[in-house]
């Protein structure tokens, strides 16, 4: 039996871009259940509502952003 509707498929030009698509994500949602946690109904979100700073911007900035906390961690050396 294989279990439905478990984890997300996405599908960009490059593995940054899939990866930073998927961070994104998992933030959204965990914003989400924070607002209905504190009993806030959240709002559905457009692309066109949000600023577009440019794919490569958005990636690159996310990617140096998580590299940055495992290596803080140490759990990798990307230098």
């Amino acid at each position: 039996m294989r279990p439905a509707g478990h984890g997300i498929v996405t599908v960009r030009a490059d593995v940054l871009s899939v990866v930073a698509q998927a961070l994104a994500l998992d933030e959204l949602l965990s914003v989400s259940v924070e607002l209905v946690r504190l009993g806030a109904t959240p709002r559905d979100v457009a692309l066109d509502d949000l600023p577009d700073l440019g794919p490569s911007f958005n990636v690159a900035a996310l990617w140096r952003h998580h590299v940055a906390l495992l290596e803080r961690q140490g759990l990798a050396d990307f230098g």
